[in-house]
C-alpha cells in the first residue's frame, strides 16, 4: 500500500514538474469512444488514491450517449455511479494542449469490485487466458480517416493515391499527425496521407496507445487536425498536383480546438 502511495505521489509531482495543469481520466467505452473527466493537477493525486466518480452507465451508452436498457448498468442498478482509478503507466501528454496530460483509467463499482464489461478488463482476462495456455498475444491497428476542404467538406482529390508522394503532403497534415501519434505514444508507424499504421505490439500496449479502441485513435486525429495551419499549404506542390498557386479552397479545414 506505501509502495503504491509512493508511486501515485511520484508520478503525480513528475506531471508538475513538467508543467501539466490538468490531467484527464480517461475510460474507453464499448465503442472506443473517449469518456473522461479533467481534473485539475491539484487535485488529481487524491481522486488517483481514492477514485473518481464517474456515471456507472457510461459502458451502457451508444455512440450518441443515449442510455440502453438492459445492459446492467442503467436503470439496473439505480444509475450508481462507479470509480476511476488511473494506470500511470499509460500517462501521455496530449501534445495539442501544452499543459494537459491524459491517463487510461481502470473502472470499479462503489464496492470496489471491477466492471467486467469494461473493454480494457476484457483485454486483460483474454490475455491471462492466452498465457496460460502458452501464447503472447501482439495487435497493429490501422487508422483510416478523410480530409476534407473547408468550403465544400468533399475529399481533398478524387481517386485513390496509392502512396503518391505528392498527395502524401498534399496539405501539412501528414507529418502533424505523425509527430503527435508518437508523442502519444504509438511509436512505430507509417503514413500517407488518408491512413496510417502501427506496427504489431504487445497487445494491451497497443490497446492502450490507441487509447483502448480504434475509434480513440481517430479521435486523436482528430483533435490534431484541428490544429493544422489551413494557410500552410505550398503552392509549388498544389501546382505539382495540377491545382493553380492562387487557389487555396483545398485546405485542410480548421476548427477552433
Amino acid at each position: 500500500m506505501a509502495k503504491a502511495k509512493n508511486d501515485v505521489a511520484r508520478a503525480i509531482g513528475k506531471l508538475r514538474a513538467e508543467g501539466i495543469e490538468f490531467l484527464r481520466f480517461e475510460l474507453p467505452d464499448l465503442h472506443g469512444i473517449s469518456r473522461s473527466k479533467l481534473v485539475p493537477i491539484d487535485a488529481a493525486e487524491g481522486y488517483s488514491r481514492k477514485g473518481l466518480n464517474m456515471y456507472g452507465g457510461v459502458l451502457g451508452l451508444d455512440t450518441a450517449s443515449n442510455v440502453i436498457s438492459g445492459t446492467g448498468l442503467n436503470e439496473e442498478i439505480n444509475y450508481g455511479d462507479s470509480k476511476l482509478f488511473p494506470d500511470f503507466s499509460t500517462v501521455r501528454k496530449v501534445p495539442w494542449k501544452s499543459n494537459t496530460a491524459k491517463v487510461i483509467c481502470d473502472v470499479h463499482f462503489n464496492d470496489t469490485s471491477p466492471i467486467k464489461a469494461a473493454p480494457r478488463y476484457v483485454l486483460k482476462s483474454l490475455l491471462e487466458t492466452a498465457a496460460s495456455m502458452g501464447y503472447d498475444v501482439m495487435m497493429g491497428h490501422e487508422y483510416e480517416f478523410y480530409l476534407l476542404t473547408k468550403d465544400t467538406h468533399q475529399p481533398l482529390f478524387g481517386g485513390v493515391h496509392i502512396f503518391n508522394s505528392t498527395r502524401n503532403t498534399y496539405v501539412p497534415a501528414a507529418e502533424a499527425i505523425l509527430r503527435n501519434l508518437l508523442a502519444v505514444g504509438i511509436e512505430k508507424h507509417h503514413a500517407g496521407l488518408a491512413d496510417c499504421a502501427a506496427d504489431n505490439i504487445g497487445a494491451l500496449g497497443g490497446a492502450d496507445d490507441g487509447v483502448g479502441d480504434l475509434r480513440i485513435g481517430h479521435q486523436h486525429i482528430l483533435h490534431i487536425a484541428r490544429q493544422i495551419d489551413d494557410h500552410g499549404l505550398a503552392d509549388a506542390e498544389r501546382q505539382e498536383a495540377g491545382l493553380r498557386a492562387a487557389d487555396r479552397s483545398g485546405r485542410c479545414r480548421r476548427f477552433d480546438a
